[in-house]
């Protein structure tokens, strides 16, 4: 028997553990971490298509949440469109347009305190030149004559696109 170490108190020397002993605990510590990485394996692949279902139904719930939001701002808009065109539509009758400018004034005017999104209003004759203008921040210009009628809203109306 093969000797190992010697005692500090005795002097006498203890025998080695049996070779066999030794062979075993390794034999031991193989089975275990071959057990340990089998279950952790197992663990594993039955958390990645959970992890993966989750992912889908988190994104599903997102893309939901984002419709519905997407669709609120558009019904939202749509009012703000309406509620706009209900304040101009008086404007755009017949006998409006046979008044005296300064009666086109007072209503521009009008339309600015009812509607304070509206932040300019001007009145185009056919051929796209400005006859009046009533402006929030700038003065009231009655007759300026400018030619608009290159501008995308003067030929959308033309167009009746607006």
């Amino acid at each position: 028997m093969p000797v190992s170490s010697l005692t500090a108190a005795t002097g006498v020397a203890e025998p080695a553990p049996p070779l066999r002993s030794r062979a075993r605990g390794r034999l031991f510590r193989k089975y275990a971490a071959l057990l340990t990485g089998l279950v952790a394996f197992v663990l594993l692949a039955s958390a990645v298509p959970d992890a993966w279902l989750t992912y889908r139904e988190s994104q599903s719930a997102l893309l939901a949440i984002q419709r519905a939001r997407a669709e609120t701002a558009a019904q939202q808009i749509w009012l703000y469109v309406r509620e706009v065109a209900g304040h101009i539509g008086w404007m755009t009758q017949p006998q409006w347009e046979s008044g005296p400018i300064e009666q086109r004034l007072l209503d521009f005017g009008r339309l600015l305190r009812q509607a304070p999104s509206i932040a300019e209003v001007s009145h185009l004759d056919d051929a796209g030149r400005e006859l009046v203008k009533v402006s929030r921040g700038g003065p009231d210009i009655v007759g300026s004559g400018l030619d608009r009628s290159d501008e995308a809203g003067f030929q959308g109306a033309r167009a009746k696109r607006y």
